[in-house]
């Protein structure tokens, strides 16, 4: 698989190295969302897309829509579906 072209500031090994000297999960990640990618996430949830093909469709790396989509299920917000994150539509 493909890497997903990351989004947001670059962040160098000492930046996590040495923030707070503190270890930080994901600090390479980007959480942020708009409204409209959020959206789409959900669309393509419902629509049964797998989470590596709805990474693809937003342009994000897997991990962050993945959180994204944990996010939105405990929120209730999307509801668990046949397939789960790897979705009921073939690839």
């Amino acid at each position: 698989m493909a890497k997903a072209k990351k989004i947001g500031p670059a962040r160098s090994k000492s930046d996590m190295n040495n923030y707070y000297n503190n270890y930080i999960a994901c600090f390479d990640l980007d959480f942020s969302w708009k409204e409209k990618q959020v959206k789409r996430v959900i669309a393509y949830w419902n629509s049964g897309y797998h989470i590596a093909e709805i990474a693809r469709k937003v342009d994000r790396i897997v991990d962050e829509v993945a959180l994204l989509i944990i996010d939105l299920a405990r929120k209730e917000k999307i509801e668990p579906r046949q397939g789960a994150v790897f979705g009921n539509r073939s690839l």
